[in-house]
């Protein structure tokens, strides 16, 4: 009986198919938005991320195909997308950004990848992003494209919401991930004693 392999190759190419699948739909849904309501998102800036993110995205591809340490390219496409998505995030406001949501999406993405630590790496590499991001916004050390201007302590309190909520998401997506690849391992173990029998 093959011992399980997790197919890292499958699912980072599953993971760039998605990602493309999830800028397309957010290019589209905000220029609607920008369009049909006034806001203070910069257009062209936004397009430029997100163009900008489809590229690597396909870079990413290339190196799929050249590149055999999965690992490594898990964590680096981790890491990357926290770093796009601290950019779009920044980009559509900052505090007031619709797109805060994306950050869980890329935990969840870690413990799919990579061991169940980087859960929580990843979890805390958002909350340093994110506060950093809100923290330039409010003292005026990076231009700002919110539409509010929360008191500190409000700030304060969103950003650490904010890192509960990564945690509570890290924990939650890493012990689902643990349990299914132990339902996985007793499953192929439970076919291969029904094969030999």
């Amino acid at each position: 009986m093959q011992p399980v392999m997790f197919d890292e190759r499958t699912w980072l190419a599953w993971l760039v198919k998605i990602r493309v699948l999830i800028l397309t739909l957010l290019l589209g849904v905000e220029l609607v938005v920008a369009r049909l309501s006034a806001t203070s998102l910069p257009v062209g800036l936004f397009v430029f991320s997100v163009l900008l993110w489809f590229g690597v995205s396909l870079f990413y591809v290339l190196l799929l195909s050249i590149w055999q340490e999965y690992k490594l390219q898990a964590a680096l496409q981790v890491i990357t997308d926290l770093l796009f998505v601290t950019l779009i995030v920044h980009v559509t406001g900052g505090v007031d950004s619709s797109l805060n949501f994306l950050y869980p999406l890329v935990i969840i993405v870690a413990c799919i990848l990579l061991p169940r630590v980087w859960a929580y790496i990843t979890a805390g590499l958002a909350f340093a992003l994110f506060g950093a991001i809100v923290e330039l916004n409010f003292y005026g050390a990076i231009p700002s494209y919110s539409t509010s201007r929360p008191a500190l302590t409000a700030l304060q309190v969103i950003v650490v919401m904010n890192l509960l909520a990564y945690l509570a998401v890290a924990y939650l997506a890493g012990h689902l991930t643990s349990k299914l690849r132990q339902v996985g391992i007793q499953l192929q173990d439970t076919s291969g004693a029904l094969e030999d029998l």
